[in-house]
Parts: C-alpha cells; structure tokens; sequence
C-alpha cells in the first residue's frame, strides 16, 4: 500500500497493525521530497514507535542522507552492487 494509506491506518485503526510481523517500505528516498515526504516520516515513525512493532525492512537507492536516517531509526545499512537480473531499456511492439 502507499504510505500515505498506511498513515491513514495507523492514526484511525491501529489495530490493522496488530498481525503484522513485517513491513517493506520501498523507495525511502522520497522522505526528501516536499510533497510525499513528511507522510513516509509518519507513517515510519508511526512503525516504530506504534504499539505494534513489526520489522520494518526499507528499500533505497543511496541517497545524501540515507546512512544518517538508518541510523537515526536504530537500523543499519545493507549495501550491495549485485544485479541478479540486468536493466534492459528500450521499446518493444
């Protein structure tokens, strides 16, 4: 779901949570952008600090301040240059 739905449920039906061991939360580089950005702080802070505590596992590329905000929610960073499955780009018909 969008982070902006897991907001939604966290502030007016926080037992939704109450079964979920794990969360992935993709693209945590967005947490920099005006717009989608401060609804991600909630909702992560919602996560950690909510009376249900799953795991929460983000996704990201690198980012200017990446290993500081891992840091800052008590995670640490897992870097790998591995690509099991190459970029392919163009057009196909």
């Amino acid at each position: 779901m969008v982070n902006e739905k897991l907001k939604y449920f966290e502030q007016l039906n926080p037992e939704f949570l109450k079964n979920v061991c794990e969360v992935v939360v993709d693209e945590l580089g967005i947490i920099s952008e005006k717009s989608r950005g401060p609804q991600l702080e909630i909702a992560i802070t919602g996560l950690l600090q909510g009376s249900y505590k799953p795991a929460v596992l983000v996704l990201t590329t690198p980012f200017r301040i990446s290993e500081q905000l891992l840091k800052h929610m008590g995670g640490f960073l897992l870097e790998t240059q591995e690509r099991p499955i190459d970029i392919r780009a163009g057009v196909w018909k």
